[in-house]
């Protein structure tokens, strides 16, 4: 009676079902815990890009906004004799003109969504 027990055992319903499918499985669930491993790792990094971007954009505003006041920063700030110095009203007119290039460039770039 017990050999008849262990062959029904090894031979029928536990040594197919139980033992032969999970080990099948095996290799197909490697492939989709992969596959899902994959696409985490790729939306991460989509994240990381976006954020990224987000701050150059950033700086890139920054820096066109700078620019041009840089540059007249350093035409007026030459050692050389410039026809506006003898003007009193230069140095004001100067901060004047700066900010309103400032001004209007950070209200352009709010216009169109860029800042």
């Amino acid at each position: 009676m017990r050999r008849a027990h262990t062959e029904r055992v090894i031979g029928g319903w536990l040594g197919s079902a139980a033992v032969g499918s999970p080990v099948s499985d095996v290799p197909r669930l490697t492939e989709s815990y992969r596959e899902i491993a994959s696409s985490q790792a790729e939306t991460y990094v989509s994240v990381v890009s976006n954020k990224t971007n987000d701050v150059m954009k950033v700086l890139t505003i920054i820096g066109t906004i700078f620019i041009p006041l840089t540059f007249l920063a350093g035409v007026y700030g030459m050692n050389m004799p410039i026809p506006e110095n003898a003007s009193p009203l230069a140095y004001p007119l100067f901060w004047l003109v700066g900010g309103v290039v400032a001004t209007s460039m950070v209200v352009w770039f709010r216009r169109r969504g860029w800042l």
